[in-house]
């Protein structure tokens, strides 16, 4: 069995696979795919590069996959679905490893008002 590891990040796409044990077989990013900077990100440069990955992929003949995605983009299905779509083997398991906020950051303190002493004028 070999796993799939998605990450889309805000500037770059990478895709991995390793074998059970973590030791990195395939590993292709946006810049490496042949896409440059504004399309580096986007569903073409995804979908391309989960292809190239996936036409590698088949030559190790591996009938069991497992895939991790990790990202906030819309085109994480689109990544996912043309590399399971141009392979032989078998999908498993997806799984979402985005992660999830936890009410965020706190919310800055009021301002305080400067307080102005004002002299009373004499006449």
């Amino acid at each position: 069995m070999h796993l799939a590891y998605i990450k889309i990040t805000k500037n770059n796409i990478n895709i991995s696979i390793t074998d059970i044990y973590g030791d990195v077989i395939i590993q292709k990013t946006s810049g490496s795919g042949g896409y440059r900077s504004l399309e580096s990100n986007s569903e073409i440069a995804s979908s391309g590069l989960a292809h190239q990955v996936a036409l590698e992929f088949k030559n190790l003949n591996v009938s069991k996959l497992g895939v991790y995605i990790n990202g906030v983009t819309l085109w994480k299905l689109d990544a996912l679905r043309s590399l399971i779509d141009n392979q032989k083997s078998m999908v498993l398991f997806v799984r979402d490893i985005s992660g999830v906020p936890h009410n965020g950051c706190s919310p800055q303190k009021k301002r305080r008002k400067k307080q102005h002493k004002k002299d009373k004028l004499k006449y």
